[in-house]
């Protein structure tokens, strides 16, 4: 088990202000404890806001390439710590091996380059008839980023506001911060200058509610869930900052009538349980033509998640799920339970208890009467709406429902605020 003890601020590794307390963090698959990391107060968030301010003085007029090549040192450093980076995200979230590699670990260590290049052509003036119009950086950056792809969303915040020369403070998920500790790590030993990246790590309530009021921070980069962005936009309100939001998410397949069940089944499984469940994105629910039902469940029911195995085997097609974000262990466990289909409870699990994933069995066909029914145990309002249909949780489950005319009705697809894509199948 390994201890981290600091805070990154200032170009410094430094102890909080004070004693709050120690997050743990858990393997996904084992369930048993790996570390535990400090958790930060509103004191930590002062100190690292103001040598951020600080550092944006001259950072903001650091020439374009030089601060090119700093992205691009980030970029070789990461690359060094290729595997550390992609064991220990699948240590924290479950993803798979092979999707830790090539995606967790991958995109996180090229998307550097991408930024590097952009603000070295980029035209930071344009003359337009008889106005100047000049882009500069906009100053301190407070990101908030989330568990389930942990350090590519850092990247993707990072990289961004460095190169265009903001200054940043990053509370990564306490959940999740091992890899954000990696990256610190490399950032302090190619060298950039003191205080252009700063890393608290706390609890949303605490380290993100001090960020998001700050007065001195100018803008929010918050990625995760509905509530949890509406608080971060009202926490901003006072001093006015600019919050940019990713939230996320439950999401539809729309299958037509003429589409092929066995590339639907493919489709949708893939579309579901891509980084085991656990994304924004993730197409969650099938809408299916009432007259070609059953045909469309037989293929969903018949199609592997993935071969069960351990948790750390390469082909693995699905991990575990994270033990505390995902899903309560409880339910987890009655997931995991090898058992048939089981029409009472509806569900359809893996023999394999390292693999927790499930498929979940269809719905009523779909009516108006039904549409409403949806809205009204919004889980918003009644988290009893979770049992028939999970909203905004990972890892979970794939739910069919039928719908009576030809074409499912578009409606359908945003019942609930947190979608964030879909999928059309016609074959």
């Amino acid at each position: 088990m390994s201890n981290y003890d600091s805070f990154y601020i200032g170009g410094q590794w430094v102890a909080p202000v004070s004693d709050n307390g120690r997050a743990e963090v858990i393997h996904s698959a084992t369930e048993e404890l790996i570390a535990t990391v400090p958790l930060g107060t509103a004191a930590d968030v002062d100190a690292a806001v103001a040598a951020a301010k600080t550092a944006f003085e001259t950072w903001s007029t650091t020439p374009a390439d030089i601060r090119a090549k700093y992205l691009r040192d980030i970029s070789a450093g990461l690359a060094a710590r290729y595997g550390d980076i992609a064991t220990t995200i699948q240590s924290e979230v479950g993803s798979p091996k092979t999707f830790s590699e090539l995606i967790q670990a991958g995109l996180a260590v090229s998307d550097w380059e991408n930024y590097a290049a952009i603000i070295e052509t980029y035209e930071w003036e344009t003359q337009l008839g008889n106005s100047l119009i000049v882009r500069e950086p906009i100053g301190v950056v407070g990101a908030i980023t989330p568990w389930n792809y942990p350090l590519y969303l850092i990247v993707c915040k990072l990289g961004p506001a460095l190169a265009a020369g903001c200054t940043v403070v990053l509370k990564p998920s306490e959940v999740t911060p091992l890899n954000a500790y990696i990256l610190a790590e490399v950032i302090h030993e190619v060298g950039l200058p003191a205080g252009v990246f700063n890393m608290v790590i706390g609890d949303g309530p605490t380290v993100g509610s001090a960020m998001s009021k700050h007065a001195d921070i100018d803008m929010i980069s918050f990625t995760g869930s509905g509530r949890a962005g509406a608080q971060v936009t009202k926490d901003s309100a006072d001093t006015v900052k600019r919050v940019g939001l990713e939230l996320g998410g439950k999401s539809a397949n729309v299958v037509l009538d003429d589409a092929d069940p066995a590339a639907v089944a493919m489709s949708a499984v893939f579309g579901c349980f891509i980084n085991s469940g656990q994304t924004c994105s993730a197409l969650t629910r099938v809408l299916i033509p009432a007259s070609r039902e059953q045909e469309y469940l037989d293929g969903l029911l018949e199609r592997p998640v993935a071969e069960p195995a351990p948790a750390t085997a390469a082909a693995i097609g699905a991990g575990p799920i994270d033990p505390d974000e995902a899903l309560d262990l409880e339910r987890a466990d009655r997931l995991c339970d090898p058992a048939p289909l089981d029409v009472e409870t509806g569900w359809a699990v893996l023999p394999d208890r390292s693999v927790k994933i499930a498929v979940e069995t269809p719905m009523p066909d779909l009516t108006p009467e039904m549409v409403e029914w949806w809205f009204d145990w919004h889980p918003r309002r009644n988290d009893r709406y979770r049992a028939w249909h999970p909203v905004a949780h990972f890892g979970n489950a794939l739910v069919p429902a039928a719908s009576p005319g030809k074409k499912p009705s578009w409606g359908v697809t945003n019942l609930v605020d947190e979608d964030v894509g879909d999928g059309r199948m016609k074959v």
